[in-house]
């Protein structure tokens, strides 16, 4: 691995990981502090944005993946967007948010050990799916709604 992929390797699992902790200690707020753990969750955000770009190969060894397999997700639509490295504008970089997100599903189904080689394409997909639903505003509305008690019987 070349100095520059060992290193941007390690900003980005450094990042992850304080990310991942603000993350947690806002989760555990969620319910008695919302707005701090809103604003946890947009400092691990922003955490996550400062890395800039992850180039496709250190995407494939943080996921433990082929940089082809990044290149065929990339191409499928997993990675749906990508940014351009003003210092080297030739190489393939992706966002660093969608990286992480799709880093967490990949670290997940691993611990579940249901991160069969041939399927992982297939559950990360359904997985960011998920992800993007839950996060719509109307769900996220809705949600807030029945944990209100503002329910209509069908």
């Amino acid at each position: 691995m070349g100095t520059a992929v060992a290193d941007q390797m390690q900003l980005v699992e450094k990042k992850f990981a304080q990310a991942d902790h603000l993350e947690s200690v806002a989760a555990h707020l969620r319910g008695s502090q919302p707005d701090d753990a809103a604003q946890l969750d947009q400092v691990a955000t922003e955490l996550i944005d400062e890395v800039g770009f992850v180039r496709v190969k250190v995407a494939a060894e943080l996921l433990d993946v082929d940089v082809k397999t990044v290149t065929h997700w990339y191409d499928r639509g997993v990675f749906r967007s990508s940014r351009v490295d003003p210092c080297h504008p030739r190489v393939q970089t992706l966002d660093p948010i969608v990286v992480r997100a799709v880093y967490s599903i990949v670290r997940e189904l691993r611990a579940l050990g249901k991160a069969n080689r041939q399927t992982l394409l297939e559950q990360v997909w359904h997985r960011l799916q998920d992800k993007a639903e839950l996060e719509s505003s109307d769900v996220q509305a809705g949600l807030a709604a029945w944990r209100a008690g503002d329910i209509v019987e069908a």
